[in-house]
C-alpha cells in the first residue's frame, strides 16, 4: 500500500531532468550577483545599521545580552526598544564577528545578506515548485524576485529584512514538505525556526496565525497522520523558545519588555 501511494506522488511531482535544474542555479546566481552590483554601488548606512552596529559592539564586547539592554534601552530611544526585542539579527551579526573577528560589523552585515538573499531565492523556487508542481512557475517566481531592484537593494544593506524574509520562506517551505510528504523532520525544523523568526520580528507572528487553521484543518482531514505532524511542529515550537532563550543567552525579563511592546 506504501509503495502504491509513493508511486501516486512521484506520477503527481516528477523529477526534473539535470538541466532544468541547471536552470535554478542560473536564475540564483544571477540574483546574487544583481544583489553584488547594488553591494558595490551603495555602501550607505541606515539610521537603523547605526543601532546594529552599537548594539553587535557591546554584545560582542561584554559576552552580556543585559549589557545590550542598558547600552540601548537607557536612551528611552523606542527605536532602540525595537531592536532589543528583536535580538536575532543581533546574534546572527555577533556570531559572525566571533568567526570573523578582523572584519568589521558592516561589512559582515551585508555579505550575510546577499547570502541570505541568494539562498531565499532558492528558498522560493522550491516553495513554488511544490505548490504549482511545475518548474516553470517555480523558475518564473525566482527570476521576477531575483531581478527585483527592491529585493537586491534590502539585500545588500545592514538590515535584519532579508534575514527576517529568509526565515519565513525557510518555515513555508519546511511546512510545505511536512505537509506533502508526512514528514515530522520537516516540522520538527519549521517549529524550531519559528522564535527564530519572531526574535527576528514581531510581524513573525502572522504567518503562525495564518499557519494554525491550516493545520488544524490537516488535522481534521487526515486525523492521525496530521495530528502527528502538526503536534510535532508545535513542540519543537515551544523546545525552539526553550533553545533560543538559551542559545541566546536571554534573560527572563527580556519578555516583560517584549509583552509590553508587544502590547503597546
Amino acid at each position: 500500500m506504501k509503495s502504491v501511494v509513493l508511486e501516486q506522488d512521484r506520477r503527481a511531482f516528477p523529477s526534473s531532468p539535470i538541466r532544468i535544474w541547471s536552470l535554478y542555479w542560473i536564475i540564483a546566481v544571477i540574483g546574487v550577483l544583481f544583489q553584488l552590483a547594488y553591494f558595490y554601488a551603495d555602501d550607505t548606512l541606515d539610521r537603523d545599521s547605526i543601532f546594529y552596529i552599537r548594539g553587535v559592539e557591546v554584545w560582542y564586547r561584554t559576552g552580556d545580552f543585559s549589557q545590550l539592554k542598558d547600552s540601548l534601552i537607557s536612551s528611552r530611544n523606542t527605536t532602540a526598544m525595537k531592536y532589543y526585542t528583536a535580538p536575532f539579527y543581533l546574534f546572527v551579526l555577533k556570531t559572525l564577528k566571533c568567526i570573523f573577528p578582523k572584519c568589521g560589523i558592516e561589512l559582515l552585515g551585508r555579505w550575510w545578506g546577499v547570502l541570505a538573499g541568494g539562498t531565499a531565492i532558492c528558498l522560493s523556487m522550491l516553495c513554488a515548485r511544490r505548490l504549482f508542481r511545475d518548474d516553470a512557475a517555480a523558475l518564473l517566481a525566482g527570476f521576477l524576485l531575483a531581478i527585483h531592484p527592491r529585493f537586491a537593494g534590502i539585500a545588500c544593506r545592514l538590515l535584519r529584512d532579508m534575514t527576517y524574509l529568509l526565515l519565513v520562506i525557510s518555515v513555508l517551505y519546511l511546512c510545505l514538505v511536512a505537509w506533502q510528504q508526512r514528514s515530522a523532520l520537516s516540522a520538527a525544523a519549521a517549529g524550531f525556526l519559528c522564535f527564530a523568526g519572531i526574535f527576528c520580528r514581531i510581524e513573525f507572528l502572522a504567518l503562525m496565525a495564518m499557519l494554525a487553521p491550516l493545520a488544524i484543518w490537516d488535522m481534521v482531514v487526515s486525523r492521525r497522520r496530521g495530528a502527528v505532524i502538526w503536534g510535532t511542529f508545535a513542540v519543537f515550537v515551544m523546545v525552539g523558545f526553550v533553545m533560543w532563550t538559551w542559545i541566546m543567552g536571554i534573560p527572563w525579563d527580556f519578555f516583560s519588555v517584549y509583552v509590553r511592546r508587544f502590547l503597546a
